[in-house]
């Protein structure tokens, strides 16, 4: 009888408890009255005693606690744990007990890892998120709660470096060895603000090649924005910006992201993380699929074209020396056009010192007075350094303008964009891009019409670069926006060191990736809508942010292969520009039938979501 009511306690203690919520914080600075207040007084809602425990691995101010107390908490108490001594004392652990809210506040995640890592700290948030209580994490404090863990050992990762040497296991140190509070994913962090899509697409990727067996998806959450997920995994998100979640679809050595699912949701909106899917998303502007179905005629644009990447010279080499001599005849006359031909007479030195003195420039500006041929005889062009306004109005209104505007579809000419003039190639580009760090945030990105020489399209040169990362949150939004409000199918964003090659052949078009990384966004059919919600009350703008339930992104390593193609076989004489999805792969299968993990030298069956088997060998 003993033993029966012994169990009979321990089933019933085992069954009061429960998953805990979890309440992933972007960062940036709480606002009384503003975007923190609605998600923090939702965790104190979701807990049994209005307890808030405040944790910091340093020592810290009084301001979140005395915040807590505004919102209704019954109690809040600071944990200054900076050493491992009192990190693992009992003492610590029974009294964070108490509390059933742990906040853990911003910093560097290695400093939480480092002093936190096997000690009653680690066991009191563990033991106090299985028993129902409510973990919230800000910054360093949210990236530290997920399964696998970027640590920070050796220091911060910036998106231009990890896409540089994305599979570097020291200087990208991830661990699943710390709290593993929310499986199967990694989380970052700043999301929008510091260009971190990039990032966080290299830690998936990273992580499966390295160290996994299994592919981890990815969290991304903006700065003012915050995820709540409740005790059944529905995950509701509130604040000024968005939540992304990618569903990992990495592949050894050949890509970082092949064609994998790219969420954002806004304020509001919600999704199941059981079943992977939204409950309630965008619905105001109706995307369809790789709009519009329409045919694009070959002679919309036949022209090779290579698209610099790059606003420095020093990255230009390649880019030029292809130009050069890896198109139409080696040192072809390459006549640069641009409005500013000092800044041009330096790219005509570089394309000197690469051994081709056969460079002129022609000053568009004065380009009614110069003689037709210097439009019409060229076999190799190159537009650098030019203001649109100009550019523009020379193209539709001077003579000399008309007959370049010809040369760029005329099917021969070789056709090249360096520096920012990369952006003016596609249907639409960001025209104030570097004129405001803050843009974005503000609302005040402009748009233009482009040349629409590659349509239904945006270019996003120089997205990743570390002497211009303060206007991460401008490049990295103008892309989604545009593709929103402008019902674009394709986004390029365009690194640093990076250029294309996009060619016309027989019944298609292929755009090729040299050197560095590209990313590519591409609408194959969904709902967006814009955000909505501010940052503070009395303010009376929005951030420029877009949520959409179903984008696609990918990014490859390998230049002997098309990032993209369109085309068609059995109508040579138009492109669709339209890929029908696989969709989420679904599992994978060896020669007898049954599932198994990707496994090199072997052929196996890929089966996806829309039905599609390909049978695949990876070969080392």
């Amino acid at each position: 009888m003993k033993k029966f009511l012994v169990y009979a306690f321990l089933l019933s203690s085992i069954l009061s408890y429960s998953q805990g919520s979890l309440v992933l914080v972007g960062g940036g600075g709480e606002s009384n009255g503003g975007w923190s207040d609605a998600p923090y007084t939702w965790a104190l809602d979701q807990s049994q005693n209005r307890k808030v425990a405040v944790i910091y691995y340093s020592r810290s101010t009084s301001w979140i606690p005395e915040y807590f107390m505004d919102l209704g908490a019954s109690d809040t108490a600071k944990f200054d744990i900076d050493n491992l001594t009192l990190a693992n004392s009992q003492a610590t652990y029974d009294s964070l007990m108490q509390y059933d809210v742990f906040f853990i506040k911003g910093g560097d995640q290695w400093d939480y890892y480092n002093t936190w890592k096997n000690t009653k700290v680690e066991d009191a948030i563990t033991d106090k998120f299985n028993q129902g209580g409510v973990i919230m994490g800000t910054s360093a404090g949210m990236a530290i709660l997920s399964e696998v863990v970027f640590t920070a050992e050796n220091g911060t990762v910036y998106p231009d470096e990890a896409l540089t040497d994305p599979y570097n296991w020291i200087d990208i140190a991830l661990n699943d060895d710390f709290l593993g509070i929310f499986q199967g994913y990694i989380f970052d962090t700043h999301f929008v603000e510091r260009g971190r899509f990039a990032r966080l697409l290299v830690f998936m990727a990273n992580w499966y090649q390295n160290w996994g067996t299994q592919r981890k998806d990815g969290i991304g959450v903006d700065d003012r924005t915050v995820l709540c997920i409740d005790t059944n995994n529905i995950g509701e998100v509130m604040g000024s910006a968005a939540v992304t979640i990618i569903e990992n679809n990495v592949w050894f050595n050949s890509h970082i992201s092949k064609d994998t699912k790219y969420t954002q949701l806004l304020n509001g909106h919600k999704y199941n993380f059981d079943s992977k899917q939204i409950v309630n998303g965008s619905t105001n502007i109706i995307l369809e699929p790789t709009p519009p179905l329409n045919p694009i005629l070959y002679n919309n644009y036949t022209n090779t074209l290579l698209v610099s990447g790059s606003d420095s010279l020093e990255h230009m080499d390649k880019f030029l020396c292809e130009l050069d001599s890896a198109h139409g005849q080696i040192q072809d006359d390459i006549y640069i056009y641009t409005t500013k031909p000092n800044r041009a007479d330096l790219l005509a030195n570089k394309i000197d010192q690469l051994n081709n003195p056969n460079t002129f420039i022609v000053d568009i500006s004065n380009g009614t007075n110069l003689p037709s041929t210097d439009f019409s005889a060229p076999n190799k062009i190159l537009f650098y350094e030019n203001d649109w306004d100009i550019l523009k109005d020379f193209l539709n209104n001077a003579t000399n303008g008309n007959i370049l505007k010809n040369k760029l579809k005329d099917g021969i000419t070789i056709t090249a964009f360096a520096g920012q003039d990369s952006k003016f190639i596609g249907t639409t580009f960001c025209s104030n891009l570097h004129n405001d760090v803050y843009a974005s945030y503000y609302g005040n990105l402009e748009f233009e019409k482009g040349l629409n020489l590659i349509q239904k399209s945006i270019f996003m040169p120089n997205t990743f670069d570390k002497y211009t990362s303060s206007y991460y949150e401008n490049t990295t939004s103008a892309i989604p926006w545009a593709m929103a409000t402008d019902t674009l199918a394709h986004g390029f964003y365009l690194s640093y060191d990076s250029y294309l090659v996009i060619q016309q052949s027989a019944n298609k078009k292929s755009v090729y990736q040299r050197e560095g990384r590209i990313i590519l966004l591409t609408n194959e059919g969904t709902t967006a809508e814009k955000v909505s919600s501010y940052v503070y009350s009395s303010q009376n703008f929005l951030r420029q942010i877009v949520g959409f339930d179903n984008f696609r992104i990918k990014c490859q390593n390998f230049i002997s292969w098309p990032v993209v193609e369109w085309g068609s076989v059995t109508n040579p004489s138009a492109i669709n520009e339209h890929n029908t999805p696989k969709g989420k792969l679904l599992n994978i299968t060896n020669i007898l039938g049954e599932q198994t993990i990707e496994k090199r030298n072997t052929p196996l069956f890929y089966k996806y979501e829309n039905g599609k088997v390909e049978k695949k060998i990876i070969i080392d």
